[in-house]
């Protein structure tokens, strides 16, 4: 656990991007978490996590879920979420690999406190994977 949460909180401190704009984010994008009614979201609930931040953080959490909990991860922070993002917005996203990244830390901090009662401590291994996939080495370092 030490590897992945001091080595990733260090690489994410110092790689920052300098384009984050700052707006009202959800903060568990998981799809637990959406009422849908055929092809429409009618409600989004478990706001206690909300915050202000760059709305690429919670499409990175969202690409972090699949990659770790299954699903499809996507190219470097890409998913079919944040290809429909792009799409509504307008906007080419930059730096998903660096929010997918924070869902990742994230997640690692979860489960290093509750992962073993949850039976996920098999959990920051596959995230330690995906980061090498993600960012290669430097995230280590």
């Amino acid at each position: 656990h030490h590897r992945v949460l001091v080595g990733l909180g260090s690489y994410l401190a110092t790689n920052q991007p300098a384009d984050a704009r700052m707006t009202l984010i959800h903060g568990d994008p998981n799809p637990g978490n959406y009422l849908v009614r055929g092809n429409e979201v009618v409600a989004v609930l478990d706001w206690e996590v909300a915050a202000i931040g760059d709305p690429r953080s919670d499409l990175g959490f969202y690409a972090a879920l699949l990659a770790v909990f299954g699903g499809m991860p996507g190219r470097a922070g890409r998913t079919l979420l944040s290809d429909a993002y792009e799409a509504s917005v307008g906007q080419q996203l930059t730096n998903l690999e660096y929010y997918e990244a924070v869902g990742l830390y994230k997640m690692a901090i979860v489960m290093s406190r509750w992962g073993g009662r949850m039976g996920l401590a098999y959990g920051i291994d596959v995230i330690a994977r995906r980061l090498d996939s993600l960012l290669g080495p430097t995230w280590a370092a």
